[in-house]
């Protein structure tokens, strides 16, 4: 590391060759910014969880159009050809000499890019490089690549992503991309059935005494996203097409534990 890497006034340098530097530290869910400067027919990258790759590149270089780089930086560019996030939204690259400043965003395996204060990737799920057939690691290091050009980074900040406030934003990303419906209005009990009278709504949490609750409306096909807080010692479970009546553990026609 330390032959091709060194830091000048508070500004990490890499001469464009040698090992990428890498976080000693492997990060889940985060939220990561820093900034960049590059040089002419330079062509760099930040590795995701270990995965390439946010692309870095000379938007003026022809010879790379055909591969994309007149789209600009920004882009998940080792995603499969065709896919979300693999070309850049818009070009957002500052001319040569300047900073160009990213804010990343990684919850799962989705990914928001902000370069310039331009959104250049909205939600992409990163794809597995080196396993196309499965997801990306749950977690890996940050890495800053080095590419045959000199590159120079400065302001690198990061923040994790409890999996609270991730599993918030994952819930509500998914319900946009699947249609969804919220069938609780985390203010009353409308829309549902059974001892309703013994449930008090807290918080925008329903929070039941003894009892089954049920939608009014039936469904057939379906899938369903719910969070649950259970205390300790606690047995409940979601009654999946319950009649109305009976246990609904054995009467339903299962309970998910």
């Amino acid at each position: 590391i330390r032959q091709h890497w060194r830091v000048e006034d508070g500004v990490l340098v890499n001469d464009g060759h040698g090992l990428y530097l890498s976080t000693d530290k492997f990060y889940g869910d985060f939220e990561f910014m820093v900034d960049y400067k590059t040089v002419p027919r330079a062509d760099s990258g930040i590795y995701l969880r270990g995965c390439p790759q946010i692309q870095i590149w000379d938007s003026t270089e022809e010879k790379k159009f055909k591969i994309g780089a007149d789209k600009g930086s920004g882009g998940l560019w080792n995603n499969a050809k065709g896919s979300p996030g693999k070309d850049p939204l818009v070009k957002a690259d500052k001319p040569f000499g300047e900073w160009n400043s990213f804010h990343v965003k990684m919850v799962g395996d989705y990914v928001t890019v902000t370069l310039n204060g331009k959104l250049v990737v909205d939600n992409a799920k990163l794809h597995n490089y080196f396993d196309r057939k499965k997801p990306v690691p749950r977690t890996g290091p940050i890495q800053l690549q080095t590419h045959g050009g000199k590159i120079c980074w400065r302001n690198v900040f990061v923040r994790e992503i409890e999996p609270e406030e991730a599993n918030a934003y994952l819930h509500k990303l998914h319900a946009a991309e699947g249609g969804y419906e919220s069938i609780f209005n985390a203010v009353d009990l409308e829309g549902w059935v059974g001892p309703v009278d013994k449930v008090k709504i807290v918080d925008g949490a329903m929070i039941p005494n003894h009892g089954t609750l049920y939608t009014q409306a039936e469904y057939g096909d379906f899938t369903v996203m719910f969070d649950f807080f259970l205390p300790p010692g606690g047995n409940n479970g979601l009654a999946l097409r319950h009649p109305g009546k009976g246990n609904p553990a054995y009467d339903a026609m299962c309970e998910l534990q």
